[in-house]
């Protein structure tokens, strides 16, 4: 990872962490989710698959340039086909809350108590956080995987997008491969009191969506998404409705939006 200081890049947070050639104890291994709170603590969410390490969610305080906080996220919270990628941030109730598509049929959320620095695995196998039968077609052609034998499929992935409006009210979230986004209310995530059945009782199908990967949403709860199979930007609305904002070439597998000042940052992969 970099940051962009002065006009140039340095390795954040540090070389120490942020060099896979360090031989410190503790460091990165393979990042992909990334967010700033309001605090001034960037989160990063280290999938571990790099060198086969737990996967842990990492906090890094840049007003004292020091390490804020390490959560473990081991077995069974994250099981052998985990791929944490995209999570969000609830300042309100220090709380993270990381979508988990692991194999499909075993897709989940995760909740991480920051307080307490423990983890639970919520909603698995639920119909909110499972792929549906859809296959995503770029440019006419359908997006394929091989296997570990060999063999060509076409891949469908379970909940990855997920973000929450900027009350701490609802956590929106979706399949990758769906039609379909979900919310929750944080409330409902954060209480341990709550078993698994009544906990998916209070998920509530939201809007419809096209295929999509990262997902963020702004102050009028307009949710923002990359457009996978059209290389576009699109936005649902308050009403929930869709519609298209930008499309590109350039614009290939949009995923992970933040908004500055006036603008959405996006990456594409």
């Amino acid at each position: 990872m970099v940051e962009v200081k002065d006009n140039v890049l340095v390795l954040f947070p540090n070389e120490e962490l942020a060099n896979p050639q360090s031989t410190a104890d503790f460091k990165l291994d393979s990042v992909l989710g990334i967010r700033a709170d309001s605090h001034g603590i960037v989160w990063m969410l280290d999938n571990g698959m790099r060198s086969g390490v737990t996967p842990k969610l990492v906090g890094w305080n840049t007003k004292t340039n020091q390490l804020q906080q390490v959560v473990y996220l081991p077995s069974p919270i994250t099981p052998k086909d985990a791929f944490v990628n995209d999570f969000a941030v609830d300042t309100r109730r220090n709380h993270i809350y990381i979508s988990d598509p692991a194999g499909g049929a075993n897709a989940a959320l995760i909740v991480v108590n920051l307080n307490t620095g423990t983890a639970r695995r919520v909603l698995e196998g639920d119909a909110s956080v499972l792929p549906e039968n859809v296959d995503l077609i770029i440019d006419k052609v359908a997006i394929q995987v091989k296997d570990e034998a060999g063999k060509l499929l076409r891949p469908h992935i379970g909940v990855n997008p997920i973000t929450e409006d900027l009350h701490n009210e609802w956590v929106y979230f979706a399949p990758m491969h769906g039609h379909s986004i979900y919310r929750i209310k944080a409330d409902d995530l954060v209480n341990e009191s709550l078993d698994a059945k009544t906990l998916a009782s209070h998920v509530q199908h939201y809007s419809n969506k096209p295929i999509s990967d990262g997902m963020t949403i702004d102050k009028d709860n307009n949710i923002y998404l990359g457009e996978l199979a059209e290389n576009a930007i699109g936005v649902i609305s308050a009403d929930k409705s869709y519609r298209r904002l930008a499309q590109c070439p350039r614009l290939s597998w949009v995923d992970s939006f933040s908004f500055g000042w006036t603008i959405a940052a996006i990456a594409v992969i």
